[in-house]
């Protein structure tokens, strides 16, 4: 039994998706501490006139410590009708706006308080258009150690899964030692960029799903997700 833990992320890449497709146990990790400057509240559309859209969920200030599960939307920017106004501009010539767009308006209308919430909403709904068998849990849900290596052991050990899967950025903290003490073992993502269309005339790696499935619609954005690890 093999299981990933990613941090909750905005709209995330199709390679996050790949991870869903090759595990298991697909774990979300809403109990991380927040960082600033990542993909946890924001995320990039593709410009018509070229290159990208940044897509950013404004927060409320608050503690630097806040876990990801705390952390506040700031509804009193009018951001929902930003992103909206985005990409309807951007996608709204593509095969599958027509399908997708009405879907995506009213997850944002669902006047969001907490950004899991929004993050999860959009997850789930990705899911349920290009769906897996794989097992979605909530490291939330769970009483894990404080330390890194520790906990991922202990969430493995909590699902039944011996295998360990991971973006190569994490093979710089992970203790290979410690994880086969335990009986598990550790494999890399090891994606690769695959072009396909897009709008507009040049071509920019690693979007939103969104961005696929506008161009390319459920069933060929599946077939991309499976194909984007060099090693399956």
């Amino acid at each position: 039994m093999k299981l990933a833990s990613l941090q909750s992320f905005f709209l995330p890449w199709i390679g996050v998706f790949n991870q869903v497709f090759t595990l298991d146990v697909f774990a979300i990790a809403d109990i991380l501490q927040y960082e600033t400057h990542s993909w946890i509240n924001r995320n990039r559309i593709k410009n018509i006139n070229g290159g990208f859209i940044w897509l950013i969920v404004p927060l409320k200030k608050s503690s630097h410590l806040l876990r990801i599960n705390e952390k506040l939307i700031d509804n009193e920017q009018d951001w929902r009708k930003t992103h909206l106004r985005a990409i309807e501009f951007n996608y709204k010539k593509t095969l599958y706006f027509d399908l997708y767009f009405p879907k995506i308006k009213e997850i944002y209308m669902r006047n969001h308080q907490f950004l899991i919430d929004l993050n999860n909403d959009f997850f789930d709904f990705i899911l349920s258009e290009i769906p897996f068998d794989t097992k979605i849990i909530y490291e939330s849900s769970f009483t894990l150690s404080k330390e890194k290596n520790a906990a991922i052991i202990d969430l493995c050990k909590k699902n039944s899964c011996d295998v360990y899967f991971s973006g190569p950025s994490a093979d710089v903290y992970l203790d290979r030692s410690l994880f086969k003490k335990n009986g598990i073992s550790i494999e890399l993502q090891n994606c690769c960029d695959i072009t396909y269309p897009q709008v507009g005339k040049d071509w920019v790696p690693r979007l939103s799903i969104i961005d696929t499935l506008f161009m390319l619609g459920p069933q060929k954005t599946r077939e991309l997700i499976e194909k984007i690890n060099k090693d399956y």
